[in-house]
Formats: C-alpha cells, structure tokens, sequence
C-alpha cells in the first residue's frame, strides 16, 4: 500500500505575473500561502524635475503667502530629489522669519499702544 504524501506542491493560478507554488498540507487541510514577487518601482529623472519644479513654484507663491510655503515643506521635505529637499528646508526657513518678524510686529504695536496712552 502506497502512502499519501506529506506535502506536495500545486500551481497557484492567480499571480499574472509568474506561475507561483503553494504548499499543500494533506493531514491538516491548510494551505500555506506562496511568496508573493516584490515589484520596485524607479522614479525617473523627469519625475524629479517636476518635483523640484512644483518645489520651486510653491516656494515663489510662499512670498505672497505662508500657505504655499507649509504645503512645500510638507509635501517635499522627503522628496528623492536633492533641489527639491533644499526648496522644503528654505520654505521652512522662511516659515520662521515670517513668523517670528509676525510675532514682533504685534509685539511692537502692543507696546507703542501701551506707551502712547491711547485708549
């Protein structure tokens, strides 16, 4: 009398991308899942040019407003591209001059209006 197998392998037809093999435990039922390929994806030059591009733009709209320059330090601060990182880093720098000169302003007017008396 011949004796069952312990495991044997079966194709697994559903990866489109190779034929993979699962596992197949006869005594217990189950089933172990076949390794599934890895699939990196490059990022081409013409996609850091646009990033360091968008960086750039957003930079220049942050002179008239602070908003551009916290949706530039936000989305390119982890960017692959090198311009497009030092574009998020001047933003950002830009974000403390812009808040800090703020914050003295106010300050100034506050004291000018304590000093002058004016009510």
């Amino acid at each position: 009398m011949s004796e069952i197998p312990q495991a044997q392998y079966v194709a697994d037809t559903t990866s489109r991308y190779n034929q993979q093999y699962s596992q197949v435990d006869y005594n217990s039922g189950y089933i172990q899942p076949a390794p599934q390929p890895v699939i990196y994806q490059t990022v081409g030059y013409e996609n850091y040019e646009q990033d360091e591009k968008n960086a750039l733009l957003l930079l220049l709209l942050g002179l008239i407003s602070m908003i551009p320059l916290v949706i530039c330090f936000i989305k390119y601060r982890n960017s692959p591209s090198e311009k497009a990182r030092r574009f998020a880093k001047i933003a950002m720098a830009l974000m403390i001059i812009s808040i800090f000169l703020l914050v003295a302003a106010i300050v100034a007017n506050i004291v000018v209006f304590i000093l002058t008396g004016a009510h």
